[in-house]
């Protein structure tokens, strides 16, 4: 039997304890292999473990009498701190790998299975990253993930186009679907509840609603129900991805700007084998709604082409849905180990 014990804390949103669990789950699934996750207690872990038939152990991060032996693979999400009292308990060779975050970002290619420095000669540590291509870590993809057949929604006929949004705080959102009014299309909006405040709530046009939180896989069918959908982070995003459907990403904003270089090296990457001109619309939206600035004319080209901008995601999910993901590669480096 492989053990693998994975690490995480949350940092300050869902996603980051959302792809330890993911990733636990995917692994505990497979023949021969079982995986704990050690976190810490908290009320988000519990949101995203009810209802989502999780059959891995789960054990608190911060009690140091949780793990009785160290497994010989270990994964640290987002470079969590691994308890010296477990460290110190290691005595055989060990794998940890640290689990960077998901950008597209060219330099990753170099960087990924490279060793970091360690002093203790059982422990090897290896940088994992996820990525967009096959010189990265995959994404991270349940295997009942499947491809799909997709026909566009008639958008342009009705008028009417189901959306559904999680972004940021800072987001100025009725400022954005005010836009749909101008261009003269109905925005039948599903909006998450506990990214918004109680005064904006009450401002939302009619066909707006709210949603609570829901777990993983309801969310995921969210996704696939929705004409368009707006996602944030690295959870979210791979989610949308592997939905089929057109989406809009966020990225998680950073004070020096370097979420645009992330947002930039996506778009170059992701849609590399569109149209250009295609390619320019979708490049002017996702700038538009990650910077603020909202423009009626980015939206309206973007609606406007839609037919043909939804089978190219279609067809991008299914070549995603086609590569290694990031737990079958994780198998390969092991194996050969």
């Amino acid at each position: 039997m492989r053990v693998w014990h994975i690490f995480s804390r949350i940092i300050d949103n869902y996603g980051d304890i959302a792809i330890a669990i993911r990733l636990a789950k995917q692994l505990n699934s497979l023949p021969k292999n079982r995986a704990v996750l050690l976190a810490e207690k908290s009320n988000t872990l519990n949101e995203l473990l009810a209802n989502n038939n999780a059959t891995f152990k789960l054990l608190d991060i911060d009690d140091d009498l949780s793990v009785d032996a160290p497994a010989t693979f270990i994964v640290t999400i987002f470079n969590t701190e691994i308890p010296k009292n477990y460290l110190d308990k290691i005595s055989q060779k060990t794998k940890i790998f640290i689990y960077e975050y998901l950008t597209a970002e060219s330099w990753t290619e170099r960087f990924h299975l490279t060793p970091s420095l360690n002093l203790n000669p059982l422990i090897e540590k290896i940088y994992f990253y996820p990525g967009f291509s096959n010189k990265t870590g995959g994404l991270l993809r349940e295997a009942t993930v499947v491809k799909k057949e997709y026909k566009p929604s008639s958008i342009n006929k009705s008028k009417i186009i189901k959306t559904s949004f999680f972004f940021y705080p800072h987001t100025k959102i009725l400022e954005f679907l005010d836009l749909f009014d101008e261009i003269d299309y109905k925005c039948k909006a599903l909006i998450y509840k506990g990214i918004i405040d109680k005064e904006t709530v009450l401002k939302l046009p009619y066909h707006t609603a709210t949603f609570n939180f829901l777990p993983p896989d309801q969310y995921d069918n969210l996704l696939y129900a929705s004409d368009l959908n707006f996602v944030r982070g690295e959870d979210s995003l791979c989610r949308a991805i592997f939905s089929g459907k057109p989406f809009i990403w966020q990225p998680y904003i950073q004070a020096d700007g370097a979420h645009l270089k992330k947002l930039e090296a996506f778009i170059f990457k992701y849609f590399d084998s569109i149209d250009s001109k295609l390619k320019n619309i979708i490049s002017d939206i996702f700038n538009d709604w990650s910077s603020g600035q909202f423009k009626s004319e980015s939206i309206r080209n973007y609606l406007y082409h839609y037919e043909d901008i939804s089978l190219f995601y279609a067809d991008r999910s299914n070549q995603f849905i086609s590569k290694k993901s990031v737990v079958e590669n994780l198998l390969t480096i092991v194996e050969k180990s």
